[in-house]
């Protein structure tokens, strides 16, 4: 579906923005009047927040996907229904389903609570999914946030401010604090893995000073594992692994003519190295099966010959896309690029290391290359080239950086070096035990 079509739909749910804007519209007047002011000459414009509303619910409505560049899907089409587990002070396991028509219910167990799960889990679209939810049934007034925009000079109240404010309008902001303070705010934070390593300790004292202000509200965070992540008063719930069926009814929601959805399923069942692979049982492996039959791919029985196979076919993706370099900026060949990967996962093997910051890959990455003689190729470009590998489609409208994408593309690189070090591990050292089994979670 064209973007330009899901954001025409925005306008059903017009009457709902409208209630949310009167939330707050009551909220500013009623402090104002509280601290003698002229709420008039304060108030966020009505037509402005309106249009940032609108505006946030429908870029919140569209999924893009990797390889097609010019359709988008509806969230609320492609979103498979996820399972999300704590435990209680006893230890007993809880699960719950996050389904399509009511995922706000998530948030009547809690008032603050951190979504975790690895990249390609579900943590985005599942946050994408309340947006819409609290929008549609005027829950209160949602505010979306990505964690990576802060840093020590733009703090959480400094974003919110900049959304619901056009350019040059005075807005009181001690009026403001008092609204959010008073209560019926959703605050959605995604991404706290995605922070910049140099911001994380002012960003993570701006995330427990706001909470703990501003504590009548409900609040959530997405994130993969990362030490830190320890707010208090906050409650975290993790993703159970999608099954089988799930993974094909997400197959059949990209596919929806199912031109190659009967003989794709078929394939799945079969798929018989996917069992016990638990990084594999995720959204985003079942729409990697998709992308892998759509290009008339047949699944392969062995694990290493699809990641191999997988690799190529993003390699040929150049060729196809338009506006994408035929060659790797770092001028090496298709198999030149394959042996420094294979090194890479050599070294993370030998130093049981599947997680890595950019600073440490960029490391890796040079250490690989002169190990096998590269030593004129840039470490940099060989990264730009991995992104430029796994996010082709994106290559035209992004300058080259880690921070937009960087849950996913972390995921493909974990993808790339456990399986790497899996088959070091098996074929290289077989004399030699390790005390130590990488995981791929």
């Amino acid at each position: 579906m064209d973007a330009s079509e899901i954001l025409k739909n925005v306008g059903n749910n017009m009457g709902a923005v409208v209630i949310i804007w009167k939330i707050l519209h009551e909220k500013y007047k009623k402090y104002a009047e509280k601290r003698q002011l002229d709420a008039a000459r304060y108030l966020p414009a009505r037509d402005h927040y309106i249009e940032y509303l609108s505006r946030t619910y429908g870029n919140l409505s569209i999924v893009n996907t990797l390889y097609s560049k010019n359709i988008s899907y509806k969230t609320k089409d492609i979103y498979e229904p996820l399972e999300v587990f704590w435990h209680d002070p006893f230890g007993k396991k809880i699960k719950h389903t996050i389904s399509n028509d009511k995922p706000f219910s998530l948030l009547s167990k809690f008032n603050k609570l951190v979504i975790q799960g690895a990249a390609g889990s579900g943590k985005s679209v599942v946050l994408k999914m309340l947006f819409l939810d609290i929008v549609d049934r005027s829950m209160g007034v949602p505010v979306y946030i990505e964690l990576r925009r802060l840093s020590s000079s733009h703090k959480i109240f400094d974003e919110f401010l900049s959304q619901i404010t056009p350019d040059g309008t005075s807005l009181n902001k001690e009026i403001l604090w008092d609204c959010i303070g008073d209560g019926d705010f959703i605050f959605l934070f995604d991404g706290y893995d995605e922070i910049q390593p140099s911001q994380i300790s002012q960003v993570n004292d701006d995330l427990k000073d706001f909470c703990s202000r501003c504590s009548k509200n409900k609040f959530v965070i997405t994130s993969r594992p990362r030490p830190g992540l320890n707010i208090k008063g906050f409650n975290t719930v993790f993703f159970e692994n999608i099954d089988y069926d799930q993974c094909c009814r997400i197959i059949k929601k990209y596919d929806s003519q199912g031109a190659i959805c009967e003989k794709l399923i078929k394939e799945v069942k079969d798929f018989k190295f996917l069992e016990g692979e638990n990084l594999l049982l995720s959204p985003l492996m079942a729409y990697f099966l998709y992308v892998f039959s759509l290009k008339g791919k047949s699944l392969p029985s062995k694990k290493h010959v699809f990641f191999r196979t997988f690799f190529d076919m993003l390699f040929s993706d150049h060729d196809e896309l338009k506006g994408c370099p035929k060659t790797f900026k770092s001028l090496l060949s298709r198999d030149q690029f394959h042996s420094v990967l294979r090194e890479l996962g050599f070294i993370a093997f030998k130093e049981q290391k599947t997680e890595f910051s950019k600073e440490e890959i960029l490391l890796f990455i040079r250490r690989s290359l002169d190990k096998l003689g590269y030593s004129e190729i840039s470490e940099s470009d060989v990264l730009g080239d991995l992104f430029k590998l796994i996010f082709p489609s994106l290559y035209q409208t992004m300058i080259f950086t880690l921070s937009g994408h960087i849950a996913l593309f972390r995921n493909i690189l974990r993808l790339v070096i456990y399986f790497v070090v899996n088959m070091v591990r098996k074929h290289l050292y077989c004399g030699v035990v390790f005390s130590v089994t990488l995981s791929p979670t």
